[in-house]
């Protein structure tokens, strides 16, 4: 019987982009500390023919609020893994939080104390940091959250029974459409604290190049061109983050 208040689900791609070593220890500590009215999900999706990383690893650390769920998909594919994921939950209110992220320990007090109908998501915070990360996430935490444009990894908090009538749709940009909608059915957004975000593939590539790329990206997604066409302008890092 499900006892936990609410589910956290973690999506992770393998190959090139799973979490290296450190980031996973780093997961698993959180794991232990959290409290334990939350239940995680790590969901790893994986190529056929190619094993699992991450979830043979955690494996070997059982936790009683940790569950695992390989998932077999021929390309990452987040909506894909989004959706797979929350169906696993049995919570009434659902976080999802992407890999490259970790949340502090008074969000997730927050987050275990919520009411089954809050929303709402993190404040970013960019590690390595740079000055122009600082800017752009003053500019994110400031001015876009409050409005309840919540994209990407600012992480998101729901109720579960939004997400049965508007599951994540697409390949890319799919944080973007469910955000529109939710602000627009819920409300004003709440803030669960920081989320500390890797900002590894920022210094590799250039602040300014990602940055702009970015913003010409939800630039174009405003005005109305299609996800499918803006794909074929984003860089993703295939480094770990």
């Amino acid at each position: 019987m499900e006892t936990s208040r609410i589910s956290i689900v973690i999506p992770v791609y393998q190959g090139a982009t799973a979490p290296p070593q450190e980031q996973r220890e780093t997961w698993l500590r959180l794991f232990q500390a959290a409290p334990k009215s939350i239940c995680w999900h790590l969901v790893e999706s994986y190529r056929s023919g190619e094993g699992l990383q991450i979830i043979p690893w955690l494996a070997q650390y059982p936790q009683a609020n940790l569950r695992l769920h390989p998932l077999p998909l021929e390309r990452p594919q987040r909506a894909a893994a989004f959706n797979f994921g929350i169906a696993q939950t049995q919570t009434k209110l659902v976080a999802l939080i992407h890999q490259d992220c970790l949340p502090d320990l008074a969000g997730l007090t927050m987050l275990a104390e919520s009411e089954e109908w809050a929303w709402g998501g993190f404040n970013k915070c960019y590690e390595p940091s740079h000055w122009m990360l600082k800017l752009s996430s003053l500019y994110q935490n400031q001015v876009r959250f409050p409005r309840g444009l919540l994209v990407g990894t600012n992480g998101f908090v729901f109720p579960r029974s939004f997400w049965e009538r508007h599951p994540f749709r697409g390949d890319f940009l799919e944080d973007l459409g469910f955000s529109d909608q939710i602000q627009k059915e819920l409300g004003r957004p709440k803030s669960f604290g920081i989320l500390r975000v890797s900002s590894t593939r920022y210094h590799r590539r250039g602040v300014a190049r990602c940055l702009l790329e970015n913003s010409l990206i939800l630039l174009g997604y405003r005005l109305g061109l299609s996800p499918r066409f803006l794909r074929q302008f984003y860089r993703p890092m295939k480094e770990p983050c």
